[in-house]
């Protein structure tokens, strides 16, 4: 494995740390890894290697000799009949060109030009943001990954269900870190598709997040339904929770709120995503008369 990155490139390599790996053709066909000091750059004469055949760092590298061949502590100055470099970078850092991170020295010449290690951003994705990478040279775009190189720059937008005031800003990868975390919040009581028929065959459920199920304890049968519309805050019928023997509301710790649930039953399987909690208080139970 060649493990040369995750050092500042605008700072000078230590001398005595930093090597050149050249790879030389020599006389009996074998390419091999000479090293040179990292200030003379000093290659063996009769050389067909050039300046694109050097790479720069501490390295320590992997070679394949045929097929089944392994060896991890190769050293430099060792010659083979195939050899394999596998590059990764230290912790924080990830290969500039992540198609380059495997490239092969036959007869003297590197099948690729051997790649840096540059600085990454990890990505903690918020569940209410859907992130699009975008690419710099053509107009195209990609799904981000969990780690992302120096430069990477996101186009965020809001899942289904969230959104808001002003279109999200696009989110960089600047010095090891994002200029932002983009999030959305919930856009309680609006459908984030049309709902459809359900018919055999036909298109699923749809989710309804901030549709609550009201269950009376400690049977867990359902007596209403309800809405949320803060975080905290659900609004429901005042008659659910009122005891008319005694002309008074019933106490909130015999009552469950169930949020995002689709079926009736408390534990329905098919529920996967609900929510559960105790009712903690009555804020206001409006009692309505009926009309004369």
């Amino acid at each position: 494995m060649v493990n040369y990155g995750g050092k500042d490139e605008r700072s000078k390599p230590d001398k005595k740390e930093w090597r050149l790996m050249s790879c030389i053709l020599k006389r009996n066909n074998i390419p091999t890894y000479e090293l040179a000091d990292a200030e003379s750059s000093i290659m063996e004469e009769n050389s067909d290697t050039d300046a694109n055949d050097v790479l720069i760092g501490p390295p320590t590298f992997s070679y394949l000799e045929g097929d089944d061949n392994y060896n991890p502590k190769a050293e430099p100055g060792q010659a083979f009949d195939n050899v394999v470099l596998n590059i990764t970078c230290n912790t924080g850092y990830l290969v500039k060109s992540k198609d380059k991170s495997q490239i092969f020295c036959i007869n003297g010449i590197w099948s690729e030009q051997i790649t840096d290690c540059s600085r990454s951003c990890r990505l903690q994705k918020d569940p209410t943001v859907k992130y699009t990478c975008l690419l710099k040279d053509i107009n195209h775009r990609r799904e981000c990954t969990d780690q992302e190189p120096e430069g990477t720059v996101i186009q965020p937008v809001c899942n289904l269900g969230y959104y808001t005031s002003t279109p999200l800003p696009q989110m960089r990868c600047i010095a090891g870190s994002w200029n932002y975390p983009a999030k959305c919040i919930p856009e309680c009581g609006r459908l984030p598709l049309k709902p459809e028929n359900l018919i055999l065959n036909g298109p699923a459920e749809e989710r309804i997040p901030w549709n609550a199920a009201i269950y009376r304890k400690p049977s867990k049968t359902h007596i209403c339904g309800g809405t949320l519309v803060s975080p905290n805050v659900v609004i429901s019928a005042g008659h659910c929770f009122w005891n008319t023997h005694r002309n008074k509301p019933e106490s909130p710790d015999r009552y469950i709120v169930s949020l995002g649930k689709q079926y009736r039953s408390f534990d329905d399987p098919r529920d996967m995503n609900s929510q559960t909690t105790d009712v903690s208080f009555f804020n206001r139970i409006i009692k309505h008369q009926p009309n004369a």
